[in-house]
């Protein structure tokens, strides 16, 4: 039968035990027959209830039972989230997902009751020891390609930074443009008149040829000729 760790608090949030990161926990809903009410009834009736599958991977034993209230204090995150969807998802990722498996090897796995490749990198040294030859050795691998999933992780969001900065920058550079060309006076570009040189020099010298001639000057000119 499996064994479980002792418990402990974790700050009043609820209760843990250890290696339970390892442990395979679903949360489910079972139809239970109702006996009281089939009678009263006079037909079968069936209600849900809330059950719990509790699975140490690397291990064929597994502990199925009705929810009790230590079971929803000890796995909170699983618990709450039966809670808002009503079905259990596995955390990590699928070993569907590594291409370094093949089907018959997913296969074996699961019956192993691994799932994820997170519960095969975890596994004790006595799980390692029921996969039977290379299962050290499928171990060793599962935790490789995790660690170099997170390097790759961790260059995909600096990659994805350098992208936002840049943006950034050509986003500034262009409202920089936009105001200094706000400041910018506008152009004049009607032609400048420029003053006729000959009609300067008549101006500074005397008349011009189409000045009007005053009433004055002419009867001084008539009495000349007379």
């Amino acid at each position: 039968m499996t064994q479980f760790a002792s418990a402990t608090v974790t700050g009043g949030q609820g209760v843990s035990h250890g290696g339970d990161h390892q442990l395979h926990v679903e949360f489910f809903n079972q139809a239970v027959h109702n006996p009281h009410k089939s009678e009263q009834e006079g037909r079968p009736i069936f209600e849900d209830r809330a059950y719990v599958r509790i699975v140490t991977p690397g291990s064929r034993d597994e502990v199925v039972r009705p929810v009790t209230l230590a079971d929803q204090q000890r796995f909170v995150r699983q618990w709450e989230r039966f809670q808002k969807l009503g079905a259990q998802s596995l955390e990590g990722t699928p070993l569907e997902q590594w291409p370094a498996l093949g089907v018959g090897q997913v296969a074996e796995f699961k019956a192993q009751n691994i799932f994820t490749v997170e519960q095969l990198a975890s596994l004790s040294d006595t799980g390692i020891a029921n996969l039977g030859l290379g299962g050290r050795e499928w171990t060793a691998r599962a935790r490789a390609f995790l660690d170099q999933a997170s390097h790759n992780a961790g260059g995909e969001r600096l990659a994805a930074e350098n992208v936002r900065l840049r943006d950034e920058v050509q986003r500034l550079e262009r409202r920089l443009d936009e105001l200094a060309t706000a400041l910018i006076p506008p152009v004049t570009t009607a032609a400048q008149e420029v003053p006729d040189p000959d009609l300067a020099e008549e101006t500074a010298f005397g008349l011009p040829e189409s000045a009007p001639v005053q009433p004055s000057i002419r009867k001084s000119q008539r009495r000349r000729s007379a």
